[in-house]
């Protein structure tokens, strides 16, 4: 049955699977061009979304960004009034990551309509997040958390929202539940639960929970309101110690970069390397002296977006195998 556009889809996905992605964007064009149905549609917008588009070059395939085309395809797909959320969730999060977000807010809320999700709904989360109308954001992140599979980033997100709001009480409820979660986890970091404790004025909590994994690896950029929780704490010589014991780091690290003759630097690139470090030493000082004279760092979190697999028939996450109109 070659002209079987079920089968060709199963086998594009076993294909998929097998990381033989031209054999599988083959057979997805193919069954595509055979029937401009919801599934052929929203599966060939899914390749291009996660995959890319293979073009053969003198022998040889190269990939290129193909959100354009999968874009076009799910409006298509769209315009045949689908039963499934698939199209609309997938589309909302191709615009969510190209940054047009307020266009993305109508087909999530669509998808939220016809199913609710972990992910759609931590999506809109996000978008209300960004825009800091927590009281909206945590009423999604919330309803999100009753879908939680595997995946911490809502019940994060629920936590940070309740701390931006002052609601100190839910706050730390959620915090200690994450802290127990992630213990088996390991989703999120221990750095990004602390924001709730700093956020609330919590330093001490703050301080335990920001230090449990290591934290001497970390970008400068995660120091300051550690020391503004060691600054409220009163350790001041802990707060000076760990500062010190950072930029020591750093310039042995330089130091062993200029004499590492495994290392091989392209033209300008050990420069640049240097100049960063610097600006991090830098940047690491003027924070500490900002602490020094009461100055509060804010945190810098971001709400994560979740993704799913809006594939059609796909085997490994048990997706139904089409949409009605199909």
């Amino acid at each position: 049955q070659p002209n079987n556009v079920n089968l060709l889809n199963e086998l594009a996905i076993t294909l998929i699977e097998l990381n033989k992605y031209e054999q599988a964007y083959k057979y997805l064009k193919k069954a595509y061009h055979l029937k401009k149905g919801v599934k052929q549609l929203n599966n060939l917008a899914y390749f291009y979304y996660t995959e890319c588009k293979p073009t053969l070059v003198n022998g040889e395939y190269e990939w290129e960004d193909a959100n354009k085309e999968a874009i076009d395809l799910l409006e298509e797909a769209i315009a045949q009034n689908p039963s499934s959320h698939f199209p609309y969730d997938l589309l909302g999060e191709i615009l969510l990551y190209a940054e047009k977000d307020d266009k993305a807010v109508d087909y999530i809320l669509k998808a939220i309509k016809i199913k609710p999700t972990m992910n759609n709904l931590n999506n809109m989360g996000v978008y209300y997040y960004q825009k800091s109308n927590f009281a909206e954001a945590a009423d999604y992140f919330k309803k999100a958390t009753k879908y939680r599979v595997n995946s911490l980033t809502p019940l994060l997100n629920y936590g940070i929202c309740l701390a931006e709001l002052n609601r100190k009480e839910e706050a730390l409820e959620v915090g200690e539940k994450l802290l127990e979660l992630n213990e088996e986890l390991g989703d999120v970091s221990y750095q990004e639960i602390s924001y709730i404790y700093y956020i609330i004025k919590e330093y001490q909590k703050f301080e335990e929970t920001f230090t449990k994994d290591d934290i001497m690896f970390l970008c400068v950029d995660w120091y300051p309101p550690y020391l503004y929780g060691l600054y409220e704490l009163g350790k001041m010589d802990e707060m000076n110690r760990f500062v010190a014991s950072v930029i020591q780091k750093k310039e042995k690290e330089m130091q062993d970069s200029l004499h590492d003759e495994e290392q091989d630097w392209e033209e300008g690139e050990y420069e640049e390397y240097i100049e960063e470090e610097k600006k991090e030493i830098a940047f690491l000082k003027t924070e500490k002296n900002k602490v020094l004279i009461g100055i509060q760092p804010g945190v810098d979190y971001e709400a994560s977006y979740e993704k799913d697999c809006y594939l059609f028939g796909c085997m490994r996450h048990e997706n139904p195998k089409s949409d009605y109109r199909f």
